[in-house]
């Protein structure tokens, strides 16, 4: 009797990434100098934290901001180009006083 074989040995990376549907059936043409195929999916999968803690960071600023007096919205717009510089000049400034009259 033969032992059983390990599930993920015989798959490759594509089918050990979950592309396997994609690029099994041919569903995605030959592109690039290589001719490989190019997953569109995968491009898009791979940024999707990227953009994720970039807006959670301008999110965060948003708030920070309003805790030192200061608008949310040009700092949440400001995060969003330099994202952790604006936290450290956030973090750096000091909370502006409201007006008495």
């Amino acid at each position: 009797m033969s032992e059983p074989k390990d599930a993920v040995a015989g798959l490759s990376e594509d089918e050990l990434l979950g592309c396997r549907f994609v690029r099994a059936r041919g569903a995605l043409p030959n592109t690039g100098a290589g001719g490989h195929a190019v997953n569109h999916f995968s491009s898009f999968a791979d940024g999707a934290p990227w953009f994720a803690g970039w807006g959670t960071l301008a999110l965060i600023n948003a708030g920070l901001a309003q805790g030192k007096n200061r608008s949310g919205l040009i700092w949440f717009l400001l995060s969003l180009p330099f994202g952790p510089l604006a936290t450290l000049a956030l973090v750096v400034l000091p909370k502006v006083r409201s007006k008495m009259f």
